[in-house]
């Protein structure tokens, strides 16, 4: 989507922010409890699981690769996909250990 002046690009942004946060605002408790409870996981995997933090350096190296180097962009998306079904697994994984 070409933009005429810097202004008309700042303008999208704020308004994607606001529906953003009227989305939050709007957002019923019991289910932003539950993207709490995600994220409280999350956090807690990369502080105590070894494994997690070094898959996340690698996909932030990858990803940054991806935007460095002249890739077509289903290429990016690729290496995107690719790192987010790393990560997962890896949440996955922490998560059978600490059960077994």
């Amino acid at each position: 989507m070409p933009f005429r002046s810097p202004w008309s690009l700042i303008f999208l942004l704020r308004n994607k922010f606001f529906v953003l946060c009227l989305t939050l605002l709007l957002m019923p408790p019991s289910l932003l409890r539950s993207f709490q409870h995600a994220l409280r996981g999350i956090r807690r995997c990369f502080v105590t699981e070894r494994n997690f933090r070094i898959h996340v350096a690698a996909g932030l190296l990858a990803i940054s690769l991806s935007l460095a180097l002249p890739l077509m962009s289903w290429q990016r998306v690729a290496i995107w996909f690719v790192v987010m079904i790393v990560l997962v697994l890896e949440l996955i994984n922490s998560s059978l250990e600490r059960l077994v």
